[in-house]
C-alpha cells in the first residue's frame, strides 16, 4: 500500500519534470515561501499557491522544504532582516506606522521577543528577499530543464 502510493509520487514529480516551465515556476514559488517570513504557514502556502497557480505541489513542498528547515531557518531569516534593514535604509521607510499592530501580533506569538520595528525589517526583507532570489532562480531553473529535456 505504502510502496504503491510512494511509485504513484515518484511518477507524479516524473511526470512534471517533463515540463520545464512548470518546473522553473514550482522551484521558483518554492524559494519564494522558503524566504517568506511567516513562520507557521509554510506547508498552507505551499499548497495555497500550488493550487492557486497550478504549481507542481511535490516539487514546490521539496524545494521549499530542503532551503528552509531547522538547520537553514536562522540563516533564512536573518537574511530576510539584512534585506529589510537595506530596503528601509534605502527608499526611507519608516519602520513605526505598524507599531501598535505589530505589537499586538508580537503578544500572541510567546517565543518571538523583537521590537515591532525588527518585526517589520524580517516582514518587507523576507518578501524582498524572496521574490528577488525567486526571480534569478526562474531563468537558470527553466535553461536546465529545458537542456535536460532535450537530452
Amino acid at each position: 500500500m505504502i510502496k504503491k502510493r510512494l511509485l504513484g509520487l515518484k511518477n507524479l514529480i516524473i511526470a512534471d519534470i517533463h515540463q520545464p516551465l512548470l518546473v522553473a515556476r514550482s522551484v521558483s514559488f518554492g524559494v519564494y515561501i522558503a524566504f517568506a517570513p511567516f513562520p507557521g504557514f509554510h506547508t498552507i502556502l505551499v499548497f495555497l499557491l500550488g493550487w492557486l497557480f497550478s504549481l507542481s505541489i511535490p516539487i514546490v513542498l521539496a524545494v521549499s522544504i530542503l532551503l528552509h528547515n531547522p538547520w537553514t531557518m536562522f540563516f533564512c531569516y536573518a537574511a530576510g532582516y539584512i534585506t529589510g534593514e537595506f530596503f528601509c535604509l534605502i527608499f526611507n521607510v519608516e519602520t513605526n506606522f505598524l507599531e501598535k499592530q505589530l505589537q499586538i501580533i508580537s503578544t500572541y506569538i510567546p517565543f518571538f521577543d523583537a521590537t515591532p520595528s525588527t518585526l517589520l525589517k524580517i516582514l518587507i526583507g523576507g518578501n524582498v528577499f524572496g521574490v528577488l532570489i525567486a526571480l534569478i532562480v526562474y531563468p537558470l531553473i527553466k535553461y536546465y530543464a529545458i537542456k535536460h529535456r532535450q537530452s
